[in-house]
């Protein structure tokens, strides 16, 4: 008699492993490659009106076409105000965050702070003989898309370690039984020895 299952089924462990490793670095991939897709593109220098969904704290990026990594022109400025009128929003500095999509570069440039969702108009000048030329993207929601692919990420990877595991002890544990069973079955064939 065989022992069961068959070795072969540790195999499935680390193969389902591999699989959830690579769906998990797929999923950081496209979510880094999302981070431009749905902001709204404002020429330097130029104006436009642009429409944030949710309040808060928002990214604006300077980007530019045809480069590894884009570089913020010294002396770029961004003004946003509320469509209707009012104060320009505040903003802050924020950290250091870079992507490149389809040959677009984007670096972030500044956070601005929206009081409540709706349109603002974006007034963007750069200094004349700065270097550089690119345009300002704003709007959508680029944190979020990134914090989704991570998250995804880490659950497609941690349910795909957890499931090896879960496979190795299982197999483990019956081949084990099974070995004992067999054992047991082939001292069982044999008489005990006479008493005096």
């Amino acid at each position: 008699m065989k022992i069961a299952p068959h070795w072969a089924w540790f195999l499935l462990g680390p193969v389902i492993l591999m699989v959830g490793i690579i769906a998990s670095v797929a999923m950081l991939v496209v979510g880094a490659l999302s981070v431009g897709e749905g902001l709204e593109r404002i020429p330097a220098p130029g104006s436009g009106v642009v429409s944030f969904e949710e309040a808060g704290s928002h990214t604006v990026f300077w980007e530019q076409r045809g480069v590894m990594q884009a570089q913020v022109p010294a002396g770029l400025a961004v003004v946003i105000t509320p469509a209707a009128g009012g104060e320009p929003l505040s903003q802050s500095s924020g950290m250091n965050f870079t992507y490149n999509n389809n040959n677009v570069a984007g670096r972030n440039f500044t956070r601005v702070e929206v009081p409540s969702p709706g349109e603002y108009k974006v007034d963007v000048t750069v200094p004349e003989g700065a270097a550089g030329s690119g345009q300002v993207a704003l709007g959508g929601n680029p944190a979020g898309r990134v914090l989704g692919a991570i998250f995804g990420s880490m659950a497609v990877g941690g349910i795909s370690f957890v499931l090896c595991l879960v496979i190795l002890i299982v197999v483990a544990v019956k081949r084990s039984k099974s070995a004992k069973a067999q054992m047991a079955q082939q001292y069982a064939q044999y008489s005990p020895p006479p008493r005096n």
